[in-house]
């Protein structure tokens, strides 16, 4: 069980890091285009924000998964997370 949750977080941060990898990219293909060629410019500069938007997903889904899959380990979490909930009560 241990192996199989190692194996899927490595495969997420894989994941991740091929996502910035295909962010940096797009990134340096839209600042090496030639402003005067619009029409390229415009479709580089599209690809580049769609693959900001699929990394910002894939960020967000991961602290998410992080905040739902930490368990509470010290008194202290303990006391914040009582206070979280005081507070919405």
């Amino acid at each position: 069980m241990l192996q199989e949750q190692a194996r899927v977080e490595r495969h997420r941060a894989q994941q991740l890091q091929r996502l910035e990898y295909a962010c940096a990219l797009a990134q340096r293909r839209y600042e090496l285009v030639d402003p005067a060629n619009r029409l390229v410019a415009q479709t580089l500069e599209t690809a580049w924000n769609d693959r900001l938007a699929e990394l910002e997903a894939a960020r967000a889904e991961e602290r998410q998964r992080q905040r739902v899959a930490a368990p509470i380990s010290t008194p202290e979490q303990m006391r914040e997370l009582l206070a979280q909930l005081r507070a919405h009560w």
